[in-house]
């Protein structure tokens, strides 16, 4: 299982993901969770590793970024050239890569479909990703309806993963979190 999740305010900006990776039956952590984080943006797609690992290979990937519609660009373009397949939707020819993802930054955070199209996810809603999404944005959503005063961003993302991780245990371990 794969989580991510970014939540903002509409000022600041806190991501977090899980840190486990299977390869087969051997079990990897990743130090700074499933997150690409570099040049005021952050991207994380749930999948394959693969995803992230051929981002991570673009140096300037987000550097010269300034629109969300220029990261997912230079995403399927690197995505191309490390081999990563895409399909063609059969009704309308769409080209779909086997992911969902969030893009983030300071105050901002889109929420990423297969086709790479995105959405502006509102202040003051958690947006998750990978197969753990449901279990995040409802533990999310819970804290915000019940607690007084609402959680902020940080303790929101923590339990949020915290949550998804308790629920899908075997293959989901670990917390990090950062704030843009």
């Amino acid at each position: 299982m794969t989580i991510i999740c970014a939540y903002t305010d509409g000022l600041n900006t806190w991501i977090g993901s899980d840190q486990l990776i299977h390869r087969g039956s051997l079990k990897m952590y990743l130090p700074t969770g499933k997150w690409l984080v570099r040049s005021g943006w952050a991207i994380a797609f749930a999948g394959a590793t693969m995803y992230r690992l051929a981002a991570e290979r673009s140096q300037d990937l987000l550097d010269h970024a300034d629109h969300p519609m220029e990261v997912v660009q230079s995403l399927a373009a690197v995505w191309r050239v490390h081999g990563i397949s895409s399909k063609r939707d059969e009704q309308d020819g769409v080209e779909l890569f086997e992911t969902v993802g969030v893009i983030a930054r300071k105050g901002k955070i889109w929420d990423v479909d297969g086709s790479l199209a995105y959405v502006e996810v509102p202040a003051n809603r958690l947006v998750g990703g990978g197969s753990g999404w449901a279990f995040a944005e409802g533990c999310a959503w819970g804290l915000q309806q019940r607690v007084v005063p609402t959680p902020g961003g940080e303790y929101l993302v923590k339990r949020a993963v915290e949550c998804a991780c308790v629920l899908d245990s075997a293959n989901c371990e670990g917390l990090w979190q950062a704030r843009l």
